[in-house]
């Protein structure tokens, strides 16, 4: 597994932007912790004007680990029977497509700090609504502390 935090200051490690969101689902909120993670190094990579392909490496692992999680996600859904898993897997499906698309942009030099923004914004919102939804039916189907 990718350790994004292994650049990450020991004052950044504590703080865990993501308790938040917390689904209660251990192995989903590690996910979610290194998908921020990977957002967290693309933001300073933007920051210090990393070369095009420092930037396009942290694109590709986050969309890879993005990828893996999905997976995750979507066959806990699918074993659980989960009733919105296909408009679950849409939104991960118009995710994929946006981070290859703004993956290829780096290439041409029109990364900004507004993909990390969009990266962000995409992933809180997402764990916010549809995974908090998808937490509340598998405490119901699973069980409490499962």
């Amino acid at each position: 597994m990718p350790n994004p935090d292994a650049t990450r200051s020991p004052s950044s490690a504590a703080f865990d932007p993501l308790q938040s969101y917390a689904l209660g689902i251990n192995e989903i909120d590690n996910h979610h912790r290194t998908l921020l993670a990977f957002i967290d190094q693309l933001e300073q990579a933007i920051r210090n004007e990393a070369h095009w392909l420092a930037l396009h490496d942290i694109l590709d692992k986050l969309h890879r680990w993005a990828e893996v999680h999905f997976a995750v996600e979507e066959s806990l859904m699918q074993i659980l029977g989960y009733p919105e898993l296909e408009m679950h897997r849409r939104a991960h499906q118009t995710f994929i497509v946006d981070i290859r698309r703004r993956r290829e942009n780096v290439v041409t030099n029109e990364l900004t700090a507004d993909t990390a923004a969009w990266l962000r914004k995409w992933l809180q919102l997402h764990i916010g609504i549809d995974d908090r939804n998808y937490a509340e039916f598998f405490r119901r189907v699973v069980g409490e502390g499962a």
